[in-house]
């Protein structure tokens, strides 16, 4: 029984040392890495999904489906701001960071009025990613500040 027990705790450490020791250094590292530029997110990803999230204030959502789309809209916002956060995409630690962060907060707050089914929510949260995207066009888009693309 002590020959079963001592051969089960070796076995046991020397798998802890193989699988959570030092990785080969053929293995490929992951990284989070942009692939696109601040202006490409825009074009792709964030202007599409504020268009649905402003025409809501012009007709709001009539169903089930209109909801759906208006929240997955709302996710891709507050998901950009993040992507607007990464190394490579930040312009600065200040005040990039904390448009980017308001524009999270306005994503979420679409997502929730979205889900809650309430419109008054849903243009209340339009009216702070439409004031969130202002405060950063003005110096970073208008003052010419975004930038190339990253390196690829």
């Amino acid at each position: 029984m002590r020959h079963t027990l001592a051969f089960m705790s070796a076995t046991v450490c020397l798998f802890l040392t193989t699988a959570c020791g030092p990785q080969s250094s053929n293995q490929t590292e992951h990284r989070i890495q942009p692939v696109s530029s601040v202006l490409e997110l825009h074009d792709a990803m964030i202007n599409p999904a504020s268009d649905a999230i402003f025409n809501a204030g012009v007709e709001a959502p009539a169903d089930e489906a209109a909801w759906t789309t208006i929240r997955k809209n709302a996710v891709v916002i507050a998901e950009s701001g993040n992507l607007l956060m990464m190394p490579g995409r930040a312009r600065d630690e200040g005040r990039w960071m904390e448009l980017s962060w308001a524009l999270v907060e306005g994503g979420r707050a679409a997502m929730k009025a979205a889900e809650a089914r309430k419109t008054d929510g849903l243009l209340a949260a339009s009216d702070r990613i439409v004031e969130t995207c202002m405060a950063c066009h003005e110096p970073y888009r208008d003052g010419r500040k975004m930038g190339a693309p990253p390196a690829k």
